[in-house]
């Protein structure tokens, strides 16, 4: 990573998550989460914060600290997007039915695949292992980015799957959009095997 001394990759705090949520608006602008306003957001990654304790995020010492990216990932069989549901079910109905009138696509696209999720029910995909782990949001604010910060945020989770599973072999999921040109030649470079695409997404495996 340039200028290594100058910043510091650390496991996130509950106290980070305010902070974080900001760096998340800046980074993902125009995406449904997003839309959905901070402190959702918030709550959102203190669901999989306190549930699988797989997130890190990396601080500019410069600036006292500010953080300036993040990498959340998740275990196999997590239930934090369950817990994060309940605890904000009527506060997100709220939010979603508001972004349907107004038209809102990504919210429309949603609220139609729960409906449809209720009739089409799906098993859910077997569990290898529990040190199974995949990546669920990452960003690195612009003014950041061509550090090395990302690469070095996803190899402090590797580290942490490590400590936690020594002795079970460990599948990495990572998902990126189809046209982060960078983010596909990073898997690629770094070992990775490209899965399959869902939607505008491919997602990229490597046992290790």
């Amino acid at each position: 990573m340039e200028n290594q001394e100058r910043f510091t990759i650390r496991r996130a705090k509950v106290d980070d998550l305010a902070e974080v949520a900001k760096v998340h608006v800046a980074g993902f602008k125009g995406y449904f989460m997003t839309k959905l306003g901070e402190d959702i957001i918030e709550d959102y990654y203190k669901a999989y914060l306190e549930e699988d304790d797989l997130f890190v995020v990396a601080c500019d010492n410069e600036k006292d600290g500010k953080i300036v990216g993040f990498y959340m990932g998740y275990y196999a069989g997590t239930k934090a997007l369950s817990i994060f549901e309940n605890r904000n079910r009527w506060k997100l109905i709220r939010r979603l039915a508001w972004l349907c009138l107004k038209f809102d696509k990504d919210a429309i696209t949603r609220c139609w695949a729960r409906v449809c999720g209720v009739f089409n029910k799906k098993k859910p995909s077997p569990i290898r292992f529990k040190s199974d782990i995949g990546m669920l949001s990452s960003t690195v604010l612009d003014e950041y980015r061509g550090k090395g910060i990302m690469t070095e945020l996803i190899n402090a989770s590797v580290k942490i799957v490590k400590e936690k599973y020594p002795n079970e072999p460990k599948t990495y999921h990572g998902t990126t959009h189809l046209f982060n040109k960078k983010m596909r030649s990073y898997y690629i470079k770094n070992g990775y095997t490209e899965d399959c695409i869902i939607g505008e997404s491919v997602r990229y495996v490597k046992t290790f």
